[in-house]
């Protein structure tokens, strides 16, 4: 047998339930209420296997944690309502506009560790799990190794001793576009935007090799 806690906070809706869910085979109402703390000693004493939780009671979300699997009910449907639900932790939903045949398809599933979803909304999950993942990942990879070459240290170099692009150009007998094109690359590559922060920079990595974030 399943046993059951049903929170919500609406009388006849609670009453109703519980009169009604155990007819279905393999379900026990052992608990109703409407009050948060009342719902909480409910769960320590009787340890039921399924919460069937109202999110309209106040104080829902803070019954998700614990050991028990919770079944959220007179959810509005919306994706990001669902989703949220799912990432708090329930083990399953039904819709605002949803059956008894729902909810209990749902705690069956609960029970077996399953979330039981409308085909839109795990497609909705996945695409949210694939965007936490690319997340995680993104935070996970290390910092890209820049590397100046022999002529953009010695750019830069020059930079530091105070230079021109036109002195730079002069000093390297190279055309001054030349000259402008190289410290443009040199600013993007190192990820600065004036010319003393390329120059800062080499001096801190006096190899012309480094991670930049």
């Amino acid at each position: 047998m399943t046993s059951l806690v049903i929170a919500a906070g609406v009388r006849f809706y609670r009453e109703g339930l519980a009169e009604v869910l155990p007819r279905y085979p393999g379900l026990r109402v052992v608990g109703t209420s409407a009050e948060r703390d009342d719902v909480r000693r409910l769960l320590d004493s009787l340890r039921p296997d399924v919460l069937l939780l109202d999110v309209g009671l106040p104080g829902a979300l803070e019954l998700v944690a614990g050991p028990h699997r919770v079944v959220v009910i007179a959810v509005e449907g919306g994706d990001e309502e669902v989703i949220g639900w799912v990432e708090a932790g329930v083990a399953g939903y039904v819709p605002r506009d949803g059956s008894l045949d729902e909810i209990a398809t749902a705690v069956e599933a609960a029970v077996r560790e399953e979330l039981h979803c409308s085909p839109h909304i795990a497609a909705s999950l996945q695409r949210r799990l694939a965007a936490l993942s690319l997340q995680v990942k993104e935070r996970a990879a290390p910092a890209p190794v820049v590397q100046l070459t022999l002529r953009e240290r010695e750019i830069v170099e020059l930079i530091g001793r105070g230079l021109s692009n036109k002195g730079i150009a002069r000093h390297l007998g190279i055309g001054l576009a030349t000259a402008k094109n190289h410290v443009h690359n040199i600013l993007a590559k190192l990820q600065v935007e004036h010319r003393d922060e390329a120059a800062a920079w080499l001096r801190r990595h006096p190899s012309g090799s480094a991670r930049v974030a």
